[in-house]
């Protein structure tokens, strides 16, 4: 597996050696995603501090040093955390993905019709939105 790893390009894995309750990291995430920065950016920032460096994703600080560092307002991210609607978008939205046959992770919901449970190649996705009626656009470098 660490093999696999590096041959991705993947940081070297060292998670926390307990598992954190990661839903103050979704609910942050969804907030993100009606920024004009976008979750991505927060992802970025907040995988390698969970998955390479062990941070506690459950941790406020942790959570708003990510949001900082990914451009995102410092305080709207405190009022983002401190609103329940987050988490509720997140657990909805689980729920929804449950209701299609999701039973892990990774899985995703592409248009709210179409779930691709696993990793799978970037190939797949393609032609699922293909499918969907999605034009392809090229991959930013960022």
């Amino acid at each position: 597996m660490r093999r696999l790893i590096r041959d991705a390009g993947l940081p070297e894995p060292h998670p926390p050696a307990v598992i954190p309750n990661t839903m103050p990291a979704l609910a942050l995430t969804a907030w993100a995603s009606t920024q004009p920065t976008g979750a991505k950016a927060l992802h970025d920032v907040l995988f390698p501090r969970y998955w390479a460096e062990g941070q506690n994703v459950a941790e406020p600080d942790v959570l708003l040093d990510a949001a900082e560092e990914a451009g995102l307002d410092r305080t709207a991210a405190i009022d983002a955390l401190d609103d329940p609607q987050w988490i509720e978008l997140v657990r909805r939205e689980t729920s929804d993905a449950h209701s299609m046959g999701a039973g892990g992770v990774p899985a995703w919901v592409i248009d709210r019709r179409v779930l691709i449970p696993g990793a799978q190649p970037h190939e797949l996705f393609e032609r699922v939105l293909e499918k969907l009626g999605h034009q392809s656009r090229p991959v930013s470098e960022s």
